[in-house]
């Protein structure tokens, strides 16, 4: 057996992202209707990082360095590490603080709601890990940008 590595560990989260996150957004956005949020679309998720996005809000998965924390014969326990990032775009700083507040919240359940179902190939874990909102941006004359990067540790046995 080949050792698998990070890429289909971002694969999975990002087709169960696909397939579960409208579904939340929509929770959410029910429970404080105030503002418009639309559930990223199947085409708005992302493998690796990207400076731009076709369309907001998205999502973009990419590696990040992933420590071995147990090396043996023929197999070894890496601690793949995913960065997920949310991206959103609103013409009012506000809305757009809430908007990301409100995303981050879904795709956290959702992942968390797939690791209490024992969805995934490996252990997501967010133990000691960041939920870091970066600053805002102008991305034109009448639109902020504004982005949040979770770190996502994905526990996994390698064997060889």
């Amino acid at each position: 057996m080949a050792l698998r590595g990070i890429e289909p560990v971002i694969d999975e989260l990002i087709v169960y992202l696909k397939a579960n996150l409208a579904a939340r957004v929509a929770v959410v956005a029910a429970e404080a209707p105030v503002l418009t949020m639309p559930a990223p679309a199947a085409s708005d998720f992302y493998f690796g990082a990207r400076q731009t996005f076709p369309k907001y809000p998205a999502i973009a998965l990419s590696p990040a360095p992933s420590p071995i924390t147990n090396d043996r014969k023929d197999r070894m326990d890496i601690e793949h590490t995913v960065t997920l990032g949310i991206y959103v775009t609103d013409s009012d700083e506000e809305t757009l603080a809430r908007l990301l507040l409100r995303y981050t919240r879904a795709v956290l359940e959702v992942i968390v709601d797939g690791r209490i179902a024992n969805t995934f190939t490996f252990m997501p874990d967010f133990d000691g890990q960041t939920v870091d909102p970066l600053p805002v941006r102008v991305a034109d004359d009448a639109l902020f940008e504004r982005d949040m990067v979770l770190t996502i540790r994905c526990w996994k046995e390698e064997v060889r």
